[in-house]
C-alpha cells in the first residue's frame, strides 16, 4: 500500500508538534521575590530590565548573594543575579505545564486525525468475498 505525501506530511507535523508540546513550560503570572523563588526550588522565569528572559532549573542563596541554576552538558553552572537588574520574577506553574503537556498533543492528534480521516479509508469498497461450495 503506498502512502500519499498528505499523509506522511501529516504524520511528521503531528511528530514536531509533540516534541515542541513536551518542552513546554507555563509560568504564573504573580511575581515573587528572589527570596520566595529560592524558598520553592522550581523552574523560573527571570525577566530583566534590559529586555532578557532566562530561564533556571531553580535560585539558590548563598550567603547574601543570589544564583540562578541552569545544566548544561550534564553540570550545574550558577549565574549571578544582581537585585538591581531584574524587572520581575515568575515561577512555573506546575499544574498548568502538565495540562498543556498533556492536552495539547491530544488535541493535536485527535485534530490531525480528524483532518487525515480520509487518507486511512478503504479506496476499493466493493470487495467480493468468494463463499465456500460444498
Amino acid at each position: 500500500m503506498k502512502t500519499n505525501i498528505k499523509t506522511k506530511k501529516g504524520i511528521a507535523l503531528m511528530l514536531l508538534m509533540l516534541i515542541f508540546a513536551h518542552s513546554c513550560s507555563v509560568y504564573k503570572n504573580k511575581p515573587v521575590s528572589l527570596r520566595e523563588a529560592s524558598q520553592q526550588k522550581i523552574k523560573v522565569k527571570v525577566k530583566t530590565k534590559y529586555d532578557k528572559n532566562l530561564i533556571f532549573k531553580r535560585i539558590e542563596k548563598v550567603g547574601d548573594t543570589y544564583y540562578g541554576v541552569t545544566k548544561k552538558r550534564g553540570e550545574f553552572i550558577k549565574t549571578k543575579l544582581e537585585e538591581n537588574s531584574i524587572n520581575k520574577i515568575e515561577i512555573k506553574d506546575k499544574t498548568m505545564s502538565t495540562i498543556f503537556t498533556i492536552a495539547l498533543p491530544i488535541g493535536i492528534i485527535t485534530g490531525l486525525a480528524f483532518i487525515l480521516q480520509d487518507s486511512f479509508k478503504w479506496k476499493n469498497n466493493s470487495v467480493s468475498i468468494p463463499l465456500a461450495q460444498n
